[in-house]
């Protein structure tokens, strides 16, 4: 698994306490990598973190590559927060790094109705537009980015929470 934008870790870790056989490659900016590692050391077990790698990059140049259909690409709210022609650069990045391995890209996010949307949809909508030059979007919206990065929506898997995850693969 490699969690894009993923901070310290902590749904990696949680993931990976879940599932013993699998692994973990945090990817985000310099500045949060340096210190990932180390914050949790001593609050985790040991043989818990060494199944986790942190590496630092920008998701708007490059994206660490697939090694096979195993592999899946996790990014939780990161996309909300950017206007559609970054969203497209990165799931661009994830396009290139998928290439022709059959690794998936799962994305948590929210959802909103097409129409008559709901108070936690508008209230979320809302503070993308106060604090970032995001918003949150419709699964059309949604859908528009994914054909423009030339990526194919796969599945639309439901949460109890009001996020939702959107999975895509190669075309």
């Amino acid at each position: 698994m490699l969690d894009i934008g993923g901070s310290k870790g902590s749904k990696s870790l949680a993931i990976l306490k879940q599932y013993p056989h699998l692994t973990a490659q945090v990817f985000d900016r310099d500045q949060i990598i340096k210190t990932a590692a180390t914050f949790w050391v001593g609050k985790e077990s040991a043989k818990l973190l060494a199944r986790i790698s942190y590496q630092a990059g920008n998701v708007l140049e490059a994206i660490p590559a697939a090694k096979n259909d195993k592999d899946i690409y996790l990014l939780s709210a990161v996309l909300h927060s950017l206007a559609d022609q970054d969203c497209i650069k990165i799931l661009r990045n994830l396009a290139i790094a998928i290439a022709d391995t059959g690794a998936r890209i799962a994305i948590m996010e929210l959802v909103v109705p097409e129409f008559k949307a709901d108070i936690s949809s508008a209230a979320c909508d809302m503070q993308m537009f106060m604090a970032t030059r995001g918003k949150e979007r419709t699964i059309t919206e949604w859908q528009n980015l994914f054909d423009q990065a030339e990526l194919m929506f796969e599945e639309l898997i439901q949460l109890r929470s009001i996020g939702k995850i959107l999975v895509l693969k190669q075309r």
